[in-house]
């Protein structure tokens, strides 16, 4: 995402984020690794989509572990407005394996989906993608 790409699409997702709230829905993305890697102007793509809208996330955990960040810290950090994870597996090379069989951190990520899943009850947690309130 280049920064004007990014603006535009913060524009845009506000615009239909508001119409779709009129009816009762709520607008999601769903990732791949871009979000998760700094662009040319050093903003972090989620972190600036996190900020400016009320979008929520479908977090793909292949995608975030490809650009280099830990996915079960990731969906932590961001629980608040991820309703549902993308789980799939496969190496840093971009190679998508069955569950189990990749590089990807699958069984930690299933884990930490568990301990969510449990705690669902609790208050959900108020962290963005880089841990700020």
């Amino acid at each position: 995402f280049d920064p004007e790409h990014l603006a535009a699409s913060v524009e845009s997702l506000n615009k239909y984020q508001r119409m779709l709230a009129a009816e009762g829905i709520r607008l999601g993305l769903h990732n791949h690794d871009k979000e998760f890697r700094l662009n040319e102007a050093g903003q972090l793509p989620v972190q600036v989509l996190w900020d400016n809208t009320d979008i929520v996330f479908e977090v793909d955990t292949y995608w975030v572990y490809i650009a280099g960040k830990d996915p079960v810290k990731v969906i932590e950090e961001m629980k608040s407005r991820v309703p549902m994870i993308h789980l799939k597996d496969g190496d840093d090379q971009r190679n998508g394996f069955s569950l189990g069989s990749g590089t990807a951190p699958v069984a930690a990520v299933r884990e930490k989906a568990r301990i969510m899943r449990e705690r669902k009850q609790r208050k959900p947690g108020t962290r963005g993608p880089k841990g700020k309130k």
